[in-house]
């Protein structure tokens, strides 16, 4: 019934046990999710769906944010943001912090360039907001090269707050880790606010492996679902298990529970999932933490990296819908 593959994290494939008579093995025990589950469950309107290309294809880092105070996503404001930001990075290469530009002096040879920009993202009738920050230098014989670029948002409609605050709850970054520190260290000052990197619990990875296991059967998009487990300690020379479900077979599988079950969850589809896996290789990874998830809108792992993938347009509104998803994880942090 499923077209998959399941490999040690050295790469080497794991051997099938021949099957013999004997009993079933039992369910996971694992909590399971009431959340529904289908393969269009995460599907929404393309047509009103914004996905900036800024944010696809690139590996990043995930933050939560708390409430930032007396933010203004207006141009002039985001002009002395950007102002304010690009002092503080010439500040901090100056005290020797390898931000990514040489440190101001009569024999520079670099310049700095920071820009803050609105983003049009998420559907018509949300209050979704989205600020792109890029860190550029300009080398005096090389082209403009990229020293960090983040995404500070919100997907979906924002919570009522505090007419002084703004609810930006997700920071995305990709740069240098000493250019993060600071960009992070100057937002937490000038808008009193809190960031944390953003961790996610296996329960977080199970849900989004889930809700964005495979595409509609319409779109262009054939990616297997992939997870990861992270092996027991005592397990030598085992660093995790890697299994891979071909996105047809997850299809199938998901019209089965559909079928069996008035309400398929995701824990349905995992309880099947981990009992087709101990069944052949007498494994049980329900007593193993989900440590890395790969659908086909994006790659998301337990220590807050995310990948969001190339989609066409009529299912650019899965990715939309997983960065609320995680925005509501950061909001709940």
């Amino acid at each position: 019934f499923f077209s998959f593959s399941a490999t040690v994290m050295s790469g080497t494939p794991l051997k099938r046990v021949p099957r013999t008579p004997g009993p079933q093995p039992r369910p996971s025990t694992a909590k399971r999710s009431s959340r529904p589950m289908s393969p269009n469950s995460s599907a929404a309107s393309a047509s009103e769906t914004n996905l900036p290309a800024e944010l696809v294809n690139v590996s990043w880092r995930l933050h939560s944010v708390t409430p930032l105070y007396d933010f203004s996503s207006s141009p002039a404001s985001l002009k002395r943001y950007s102002q304010l930001l690009r002092a503080q990075l010439e500040a901090e290469s100056h005290r020797g912090v390898a931000v990514g530009v040489e440190a101001p002096g009569p024999r520079m040879t670099e310049t700095l360039h920071v820009d803050l920009r609105l983003l049009p993202i998420g559907g018509q009738g949300d209050t979704s907001e989205a600020v792109y920050i890029v860190v550029t230098r300009t080398p005096r014989r090389t082209p403009n090269d990229t020293v960090l670029k983040a995404v500070l948002c919100m997907v979906g409609s924002a919570p009522s707050e505090d007419a002084d605050f703004t609810v930006l709850p997700l920071l995305l970054t990709k740069g240098t880790a000493a250019a993060s520190r600071v960009l992070n260290a100057w937002m937490e000052r000038s808008f009193d606010c809190t960031i944390r990197p953003l961790h996610l619990s296996p329960q977080d990875l199970t849900t989004i492996a889930a809700e964005w296991a495979c595409a509609d059967q319409d779109t262009d998009v054939d990616r297997p679902l992939e997870l990861s487990y992270r092996a027991p300690e005592d397990a030598k020379g085992l660093n995790g298990i890697s299994f891979s479900i071909a996105s047809a077979s997850i299809r199938q599988l998901i019209s089965a529970l559909q079928a069996e079950h008035d309400t398929a969850t995701s824990g349905h589809l995992f309880q099947a999932l981990h009992a087709h896996f101990a069944r052949l290789f007498n494994v049980r990874l329900a007593a193993l933490p989900l440590t890395r998830v790969g659908t086909f809108a994006a790659f998301v792992d337990a220590d807050g990296r995310a990948k969001l993938l190339s989609l066409p347009d009529s299912a650019k509104s899965h990715t939309v819908l997983l960065l609320q998803y995680l925005c509501n994880c950061a909001r709940g942090r």
